[in-house]
């Protein structure tokens, strides 16, 4: 019974041992390798994180930029040469049609002028005709 409780005793005390061993071990192998590489890959990814962040906040920014230099220095000149020219097009247009219609107003009113010159001159020579032929 004595020998059967020492070694009792004795594998209690090594399993007891290798218990606290194992504790101790695992805790310093996540004090020492599992925090660190824990804090790394954290600290790792944050960085990266950061980065893109800056990253793509330039990009818009660039982006913005360039957006507004192309509006400012090609497409707003672009639409006001764009503008000018449709009105000086549209006013040459609306100039030459006031001319023609001028013109043809001018045309009209001479040749009605004359018709009714030609139609009293050809009424008086009837009238004369008629007098002559018929004694009026």
């Amino acid at each position: 019974t004595a020998t059967a409780t020492a070694i009792a005793g004795f594998l209690y005390s090594v399993s007891a041992a290798l218990v606290r061993g194992v504790g101790v071990a695992v805790v310093a192998f996540y004090g020492y390798v599992l925090a660190p590489v824990g804090r790394a890959v954290t600290a790792t990814a944050t960085a990266i994180a950061g980065f893109l962040h800056n990253a793509s906040a330039a990009l818009v920014r660039g982006v913005t930029v360039a957006v507004a230099a192309i509006y400012g220095y090609v497409l707003a000149p672009l639409g006001r040469m764009i503008r000018a020219t449709a009105t000086a097009i549209a006013g040459f247009s609306y100039s030459a049609a006031a001319a023609v219609g001028s013109a043809a107003f001018s045309v009209g009113a001479s040749l009605g002028a004359a018709v009714r010159q030609l139609s009293a001159e050809v009424r008086e020579v009837l009238r004369a005709a008629g007098a002559v032929f018929f004694g009026a």
